[in-house]
């Protein structure tokens, strides 16, 4: 159901005003049932200035991988915090990772909000500005909960064998039994709704078009600044942020800059990034080694050509030529694989793995 309420129009600094509420009831037979919500308005003081915000309860459910996944198992070596050696330490062994499914999971759900304001000056033809800021958390998100890893092994031992984890461990005696004779026998990983997520940030879009020596010219900017990305993996493990990282630059730009005259067009895309830590845990040093220092901005720049053969028999053709990573910029390695044959170092995300590279061809409308 959805409803959509004007309540003001043509008033001193309120050219419109309306309120928008929509609520769906969904019924899953793997996941159970949601309520799902949004409540919003929108708010035009003239023809320059209008004001947005949405307040809404969304749901992700569980995926049939997740719920139905067949059974894998896979040997590894791993330490066992229950039994300890003579040094204090955990016992290294062999044991085997099984990952099952999890038929009980239920739906995410997220609460967000938004607001944000639209700008089209009267003094600048064709110009629009949009600034939107958003804040999400999750306090259910599905998220994998293994067995084997340190925090959720000290949680089983803390809890002394009653926490809900423990049942990712399996072992042959009760769990009092600190013996070699009841060293573990497998892990478990599974999903769970364990994790919380919380993140907020501002999302920029700027639009401008003009004439530019008797032609066509428009530019574009996507803008996004992402703060804060934080993780709990599950109560009890630490808190992550993996914004301003590799993994989630906090700033990220792209401008698209065009340009046409009588049949030719051409069009330059500036994607810049911002740097940061190496690490998304900031209780870490970040830096993989002292050698590594943190990665700055990077920028990539694209470049397209378009003919467009106007007389060709039947359609227009339109001939093309473009060139990415125009000046060959290198990715900006973080460590990672980078000193093994034939694998990858870490880079940062965004950053093109390729090198210059050219694509031509013609499109055709029929």
């Amino acid at each position: 159901a959805e409803l959509e309420l004007p309540i003001l129009k043509d008033r001193p600094l309120a050219e419109a005003v309306s309120i928008n509420a929509a609520a769906r009831y969904t019924d899953y037979d793997t996941s159970g049932a949601v309520w799902t919500w949004k409540v919003g308005g929108q708010w035009s003081f003239d023809e320059e200035l209008t004001a947005r915000a949405v307040i809404s309860l969304d749901i992700r459910a569980p995926n049939l991988n997740e719920l139905f996944a067949p059974q894998l198992v896979n040997p590894a070596g791993t330490s066992d915090y229950h039994v300890l050696t003579t040094s204090g330490g955990p016992t290294q062994l062999q044991a085997p990772f099984i990952t099952i499914a999890n038929p009980n999971l239920k739906p995410e759900e997220s609460h967000t909000v938004t607001m944000g304001a639209v700008y089209r000056p009267r003094w600048l033809d064709n110009f629009s500005l949009a600034v939107d800021y958003y804040h999400l958390k999750i306090a259910n998100a599905i998220t994998n909960i293994q067995g084997q890893n340190q925090t959720i092994q000290q949680i089983c031992e803390a809890s002394n064998g009653t926490s809900d984890y423990c049942s990712l461990i399996q072992r042959p005696l009760p769990f009092s039994d600190h013996s070699t004779n009841n060293l573990v026998t497998a892990f478990y990983q599974q999903p769970r709704n364990a994790q919380s997520l919380e993140t907020d940030g501002w999302s920029i879009e700027a639009n401008w078009a003009t004439q530019l020596w008797g032609h066509d010219f428009s530019v574009r900017d996507l803008t996004e600044y992402q703060p804060m990305l934080k993780t709990i993996s599950f109560p009890g493990a630490p808190v992550t942020n993996a914004a301003n990282t590799g993994a989630l630059p906090s700033w990220r730009s792209t401008f698209y800059f065009r340009y046409t005259w009588d049949d030719w067009s051409a069009q330059v895309t500036q994607k810049f990034r911002g740097g940061g830590k190496l690490n998304a845990d900031r209780r870490k040093v970040p830096y993989y080694s002292p050698n590594f220092a943190e990665p700055g901005i990077a920028m990539y720049t694209n470049l397209t050509v378009n003919w467009t053969w106007k007389s060709a028999p039947y359609t227009p053709v339109q001939f093309y030529v473009s060139v990415q990573n125009l000046f060959d910029r290198a990715p900006t390695t973080i460590g990672g694989g980078g000193t093994v044959p034939g694998l990858f170092p870490g880079t940062f995300a965004g950053d093109d793995l390729i090198g210059r590279y050219y694509t031509t061809g013609m499109r055709l409308r029929f």
